[in-house]
């Protein structure tokens, strides 16, 4: 990746306010009092915590904090609801409702739609035949909303709680090179008398830096998945994720 490039994918990354918090004072502020110094600098450890997490980035519409399936299936079904009863109305309309909205397509037409016969232009407006067509689509529209509701799963037990820790084993998973590049040690659980050792204490100063994350249940659990994955599946960053 070139130096322009390379600039782009920076300017990308900072776009979103999380890793934005992530700058070189605000590691070596998170980090302060830690027991180890990284190796290379600070700068480098700033950035490359900023590409690892990015890449643990996903939509919003996929967070744990997003609405559950339940709610999404039932906002689908009124809509659908919504759209059959809007069908039936627009249908039993009156005459004079008719009349209404064909004289309303008739005066907005600049002589398209139609005959002119001695001046006067004869034959169906076009905006009306637009308003058939539309009438068309609240034919499929309900049940398009219908199927849609019907293949929403469903999630069971407390799935919220399943998701943020995934996500962070996720983290701690992409996080686990860049710890070892800088300090030199494995990313491995210690158990010590006074705590987890280094890396955790590591892992949770990063992310309750940039998401505020202050989460330490299962803790130990977490960061021994993590490091499942790492060993079995190491994160191979694409060029320009991570500085040299």
């Amino acid at each position: 990746m070139n130096a322009p490039d390379e600039d782009l994918y920076n300017e990308l990354m900072l776009t979103d306010p999380s890793i934005a918090k992530v700058t070189e004072a605000a590691v070596a502020k998170a980090l302060a009092g830690f027991a180890l110094t990284p190796k290379p600098d600070m700068a480098w450890l700033a950035r490359a915590i900023q590409g690892a997490l990015f890449c643990t980035l996903g939509n919003a519409s996929d967070a744990p904090e997003r609405q559950s399936n339940k709610k999404t299936k039932a906002e689908l079904k009124k809509l659908a609801s919504h759209a059959i009863k809007l069908r039936f109305a627009i249908q039993k309309r009156s005459g004079a409702a008719d009349s209404e909205l064909w004289e309303f397509a008739r005066s907005q037409r600049d002589g398209e739609g139609g005959v002119d016969v001695h001046g006067v232009t004869l034959g169906e407006p076009s905006l009306y035949r637009a308003f058939q067509a539309a009438l068309t689509q609240l034919n499929w529209l309900p049940d398009f909303l219908l199927h849609a509701a019907n293949g929403v799963k469903p999630q069971s037990g407390p799935w919220q709680t399943s998701e943020r820790r995934e996500k962070r084993i996720e983290r701690a998973h992409y996080l686990s090179p860049i710890y070892e590049k800088a300090f030199s040690r494995e990313a491995v659980v210690q158990v010590w008398p006074e705590g987890l050792g280094y890396w955790p204490e590591f892992f949770q100063r990063t992310l309750e830096l940039a998401f505020e994350d202050k989460d330490t249940n299962d803790l130990e659990g977490v960061l021994n998945e993590a490091r499942r994955r790492h060993k079995s599946s190491p994160v191979k960053f694409e060029p320009g994720i991570i500085p040299d």
